[in-house]
């Protein structure tokens, strides 16, 4: 297997291989021909890193959209490699770079719902938190997650699973404090209000 190329430098192009060439080492990509799939890869790499620096607007760095775009350029030659004789003589330059662009955007996609998703999540957490100080502050105990699923309107499914992750948040935070605080340091009574105010103590 190629392992995935990194962008190239700003070195001389690589030479395109002729019509008749490229024909020849689609064939042998064809029959299974590792080295003249490289060989098309060198070639036309450069068509990749042009696609990854189109938009400078996007999360995704240069670097993860020529990885992303090279996957692209690879289905583009396995693609073209299997096309029948009679399937015409498509330009492959512009059948690769729609092949690179569609990988590059499906990744930009992917990044995107990621990132709203980690959004949506963030928002959840706040507004649970939220939820669970009003209520102790109104009733002086801890809300259940029916009680809390009743004061932000979601289901208690939706509650519980926010609550699991507001926990492992707090848990990780807790335990990176500690590695740091120096026992003698700590103030009993401050440490007594801190658990008080996260309903610990």
């Amino acid at each position: 297997m190629m392992s995935e190329p990194g962008p190239p430098g700003r070195g001389p192009r690589r030479q395109r291989p002729e019509a008749e060439a490229r024909r020849t080492l689609l064939g042998r990509v064809a029959a299974g021909d590792q080295q003249a799939r490289d060989t098309l890869v060198d070639a036309y790499l450069d068509v990749v890193l042009k696609v990854a620096q189109e938009r400078t607007d996007a999360p995704l760095t240069v670097g993860d959209r020529f990885q992303e775009g090279a996957i692209g350029l690879l289905t583009a030659i396995d693609e073209y490699a299997r096309r029948e004789p009679g399937e015409g003589d498509e330009d492959f330059e512009a059948f690769a770079t729609e092949r690179i662009r569609a990988e590059v955007a499906r990744a930009q996609a992917e990044d995107d719902d990621a990132t709203e998703e980690a959004r949506s999540m963030v928002r959840a957490a706040e507004l649970f938190e939220a939820a669970e100080q009003s209520f102790r502050r109104e009733h002086g105990r801890s809300g259940t997650h029916e009680e809390l699923a009743g004061a932000l309107g979601w289901t208690v499914q939706r509650t519980a699973e926010v609550a699991d992750i507001v926990a492992g948040a707090r848990q990780q935070h807790d335990e990176e404090l500690l590695a740091y605080l120096d026992p003698e340091d700590v103030d009993p009574a401050e440490l007594r209000r801190l658990l008080e105010e996260r309903g610990e103590g």
